[in-house]
């Protein structure tokens, strides 16, 4: 199935200049378009169909914190937790446990019986005339658009190596934590974060969930 999959080049975000998808067939599959020359995190992204027009945008919140993912009438939400260590897109309930310049990766999704459903895989490899490209897989069509736009954004995230969430410290109560994901979080600099990993600070330690979901309910 050639549709399932869509490479980015590894480079594409550092040169800092509008961007190419493409599917395996070599036709295109996303421009990524910033009007304001890619010059700043806080810019917004458009990214444009292959028949040309808008259909999906990435663009920062008014801290540069979470990224907002745009496509057609929906909404997701990028959450950079730890940067170049954990990443949520709120709306497709995924989790990367890694970072974007040290692929392999997966998107991961929690079911009844798994916290590790690959939904998407992220390798690289040399394609056609391209150069070192991302591959995106995924086996679910409909998430492929998605999955190709929230690279991206996590891409962005660490190229202006911007602010994290940190992680919800264990022990916490589910109100402390809804008060620091919404009300308080103003976002740890990469140079805190740097600090506190140093410190072995349980805001920086990332915990990946093991057994089955379905045995804590």
């Amino acid at each position: 199935m050639k549709f399932n999959k869509v490479y980015l080049q590894r480079d594409a975000i550092a040169r800092h200049e509008d961007f190419d998808t493409w599917y395996e067939d070599g036709d295109l599959f996303y421009h990524f378009e910033n009007k304001k020359g890619w010059t700043a995190e806080k810019q917004n992204i458009s990214v444009i169909g292959r028949m040309g027009g808008e259909n999906a945008a990435i663009r920062p919140d008014n801290r540069c914190l979470n990224y907002y993912l745009r496509f057609e009438r929906y909404e997701y939400i990028l959450h950079p937790y730890v940067i170049n260590k954990h990443y949520y897109i709120e709306g497709m309930l995924w989790d990367l446990y890694g970072s974007f310049s040290n692929p392999p990766f997966d998107f991961v999704t929690e079911t009844r019986t798994s916290y590790n459903k690959k939904d998407v895989h992220v390798k690289t490899r040399l394609f056609r005339d391209k150069g070192e490209c991302f591959e995106i897989h995924v086996p679910d069509l409909t998430k492929l658009r998605v999955a190709v736009i929230a690279l991206v954004a996590i891409g962005i995230k660490e190229e202006w190596k911007g602010l994290s969430e940190g992680e919800d410290v264990r022990g916490n109560t589910w109100i402390q934590r809804l008060k620091d994901r919404v009300f308080e979080n103003k976002g740890l600099t990469y140079e805190q974060i740097q600090a506190l990993e140093r410190e072995g600070s349980p805001l920086v330690e990332v915990v990946k969930p093991q057994g089955r979901p379905i045995d804590n309910i």
